[in-house]
């Protein structure tokens, strides 16, 4: 009698528990009730079996199953009608999409079935098979591995099923998915470099290159003979600049399969990158022996013969190149080297000709053969001592040649010879592109005012000129503190410019042109346009280091980042030394989070060019990011340094103070900062919360109202002034404040918080719970937010919800 009542009381309190949802404590409930009295086994087992029932039907898989698993243990005589059960409960949720709960159910009938586990594992096998026609390809590799669990004595078999199935999802370039296919293969077999390989190839089309990287290594350090490893590292390494490691792979590849053109092409650009002319020249000839038809491999050998100033041959090469494919780049050069070849015959003819001078040297830069270039315009100079366009040129050659002294002497030359040329000149004869050189040099030399003026009388003389409108521009960016609407004139001119660039027909040959115009698109915000040019002027010369980095440019304002990367990396294949494209390359990184190889990136670019300002205060950002801020204090140091007036390097070497802590240092910094540009919102926004936190409120108010008065429609100034009156305790005027940011801004966290603190702390919970309620989603994981919360539900005396707003509050997720 006793025992019976026990067992009623278990199971009324396994019922209650049920009934809250406490699935698993009535269980334990239930079955201290059946050992009290097992005779009762059939009660329980009817009793279990309808809870699992609901449960199931609930959608309380798991739950569920831990029922159906006691009735089991129970009723161990008819487990077979209980297997059954469950692989119809199985059979349910996977006809339901419910694939991962049907796995669970299919892994305890293998666990309760041991004997027929052969005809389990077929089973999964045709689970999983449907799933991956479905192209479930996730689902599907669970399937597979639990038959890899069960089927131990044929991991082979079942690696190799992986890998086919791995390998048509790469085909597919379902990467990602192909990945895991490969990956699992490799874990049950980790000594087979073909698993490696293909494993590097997902890896690599995910633009996951280190760990490519990683994935070729492991298939040559288990196979030194594969070739295609090797190959396919030298392809990682190179993206990663890594050069000299690459070149002995590509020469480990050409030594083991030395029939391929590929790998002998492949080793031949190395060498070329590394100034080895002579090497790349045997590697891209025995390219071309191999593969006759090799249209990049003569294309290259073209370039190489051009280095080796075997004009002839280059010409040769292109044209094969040309021949072959038709393509805009072959055409290109092989014209060049025509025109060129044209050009010495004149000049053979006629020493004394300097237009003919001129126009070699012009083709030689394009060429990126700039000592040949510098070499022919100073010989049209010797000719004619005042040629001005000859000086003009000569100054942009030096500047390629990073001889940036030499380059402005030169400017400074072009720009008297210029003078005295116009002076002479009637203006209706004046030729305008000499005029516009002219106002490009004095651009170089920094002398703004005087280039507009310049630019004014080209688009006044030639208004369909279109460089002149885009030259005009971009010294109109110069000025545009200086001139009232400066900035808007100069999208004006660069609006005129591709306006009149989009009615021209431009040759072939005209490379700087394109530029331009893609250039004026990127100043509109036309970055797709601005992609298609660069892309355009890099299709006809792939060897145009400013092409590439503009297409960089044009790829992260898309926020293409890999893709801008690899633009960058081809910029300095062509121009190691371009200080600008390392800086935009660390850039990149930085949004890419790869933050130390961002730091290099800037560190290469400083090593080049120690005074550039973008490049230290880029840097500073970056490693405020990493809150490594007493680094990123000392970037802008640099920056200050270099341009004690420059406002961004003052108001960022302030917010680092503040976060060090260093108060008064950091009001120094934004009090210098507001002296260079004391228009500027932000700034005095920034000097109310140093003010504030040195407790001198009053001040501090007075700097958010200099800042509204500037700029009445930001939230944060708005906000911040809030907190300042709410310290004085001029709450009306607090409340007015964050009102006034909510209005501004919507979906702005922090004043609803405290507009609710504030209610909360004078007593009036209905106005607090109103603001909470309205709270933007972002607030709702907001430490100081759940704090409010939790006290409000304190005030409604809903301890439970308080205590559970409290622990999230200071939570392992939580945001404070």
């Amino acid at each position: 009698m006793r025992n019976h009542m026990i067992m009623e009381k278990l199971a009324r309190k396994g019922d209650e528990l049920f009934s809250i949802g406490k699935y698993q404590d009535a269980l334990r409930h239930y079955e201290k009730a059946l050992e009290t009295i097992p005779e009762n086994a059939k009660y329980w087992k009817e009793k279990l079996n309808r809870k699992g029932e609901m449960l199931f039907k609930g959608g309380k898989y798991d739950s569920a199953l831990k029922y159906y698993e006691k009735i089991i243990e129970i009723d161990i005589e008819n487990i077979e009608i209980w297997r059954k059960k469950l692989e119809d409960k199985g059979n349910e949720l996977f006809k339901n999409k419910k694939y991962e709960e049907a796995l669970t159910y299919y892994k305890k009938i293998i666990e309760i079935d041991v004997d027929n586990a052969e005809k389990w594992k077929q089973k999964l096998a045709k689970k999983g098979d449907e799933l991956f026609k479905k192209k479930k390809y996730d689902e599907a590799l669970k399937y597979y591995k639990k038959i890899i669990e069960i089927d131990v004595d044929n991991a082979e078999k079942w690696k190799q099923k992986l890998a086919i199935k791995g390998d048509e999802l790469f085909e597919a370039r379902e990467c990602e998915n192909a990945l895991g296919y490969y990956e699992t293969a490799v874990k049950l077999n980790p000594e087979d470099a073909v698993g490696w390989y293909k494993k590097g190839n997902a890896l690599y089309h995910l633009n996951e290159s280190e760990e490519a990287l990683k994935a070729y290594e492991e298939a040559v350090r288990i196979d030194r003979g594969f070739a295609e490893a090797w190959e396919r590292k030298g392809t990682i390494l190179e993206e990663l600049e890594k050069y000299e490691e690459a070149l002995r792979a590509y020469e480990k590849a050409t030594g083991l399969d030395p029939e391929n053109a590929v790998n002998w092409y492949k080793e031949g650009i190395i060498f070329c990158i590394l100034n080895k002319n002579e090497k790349a020249r045997e590697a891209l000839e025995k390219a071309t022996r191999i593969n006759e038809e090799y249209v990049d491999a003569w294309y290259m050998m073209g370039n190489v013969y051009g280095i080796l100033k075997k004009d002839k041959k280059a010409q040769k090469a292109y044209k094969r190149s040309q021949d072959l494919s038709g393509k805009k780049a072959a055409s290109f050069k092989y014209k060049m080297y025509q025109d060129l070849e044209n050009l010495e015959k004149t000049i053979n003819a006629n020493p004394e000709d300097v237009k003919a001078l001129y126009r070699k040297g012009d083709i030689l830069y394009k060429l990126n053969r700039y000592d040949d270039a510098l070499k022919a315009f100073e010989e049209a100079i010797k000719k004619k001592e005042r040629y001005a366009d000859a000086w003009y040129r000569m100054a942009i050659v030096s500047d390629s040649l990073r001889k940036h002294e030499e380059a402005l002497e030169f400017y400074e030359v072009a720009v008297r010879l210029y003078n005295r040329t116009i002076k002479e000149t009637k203006r209706e004869s004046i030729d305008v592109q000499s005029l516009n050189r002219k106002g490009n040099a004095l651009h170089k030399l920094e002398k703004y005012d005087k280039a507009l003026e310049v630019f004014e009388e080209v688009t006044d003389i030639n208004p369909e000129y279109a460089e002149g409108w885009y030259r005009k521009g971009l010294v109109l960016e110069k000025l545009e503190k200086q001139i009232e609407g400066g900035r808007i004139k100069a999208l004006d001119a660069f609006e005129e410019a591709v306006k009149l660039y989009n009615g021209v027909e431009v040759e072939i040959d005209d490379i700087e042109t394109l530029s331009i115009k893609g250039n004026a698109l990127h100043k509109l915000e036309k970055y797709d346009k601005a992609l298609e040019v660069f892309e355009e002027v890099t299709d006809i010369n792939p060897e145009y280091a400013e092409g590439w980095k503009s297409k960089g440019k044009a790829l992260a304002s898309l926020e293409k980042y890999e893709e801008a990367l690899k633009a960058f990396r081809e910029t300095s294949k062509i121009d190691p030394d371009d200080a600008e494209n390392w800086c935009m390359k660390g850039a990149v990184l930085g949004y890419l989070k790869k933050y130390e190889k961002a730091l290099e990136a800037y560190r290469r670019a400083i090593k080049i060019d120690p005074k550039d300002t973008d490049t230290w205060f880029s840097m500073g950002n970056e490693l405020y990011s990493l809150k490594r801020y007493e680094d990123a204090l000392e970037a802008y140091e640099r920056v200050i340094k270099i341009n004690p007036d420059d406002v961004g390097a003052w108001n960022n070497k302030g917010v680092n103070l503040y976060l060090l802590k260093k108060y008064e240092e950091a009001l120094k910094a934004y009090e210098k900062a507001i002296r260079i540009d004391p228009e500027n919102v932000m700034i005095w926004c920034n000097m109310g919360i140093i003010l504030r936190f040195l407790r001198k409120y009053k001040n501090a108010i007075k700097a958010y109202e200099k800042a509204i008065r500037i700029g009445p429609e930001k939230a944060r100034v708005w906000y911040n002034m809030g907190i300042a009156l709410l310290h004085l305790k001029k709450y009306d005027r607090a409340q007015r404040a964050y009102e006034r940011a909510i209005e501004i801004d919507s979906e702005y966290a922090l004043p609803y918080i405290n507009l609710g603190d504030l209610f909360l702390s004078h007593g009036n919970l209905e106005k607090a719970e109103k603001y909470i309620d309205e709270s933007p989603e972002k607030a709702k994981e907001n430490p100081d937010f759940l704090l409010l919360k939790g006290r409000v539900e304190i005030e409604k005396g809903n301890y439970e919800e308080a205590i559970c707003s409290f622990e999230r509050a200071i939570g392992p997720n939580s945001k404070r």
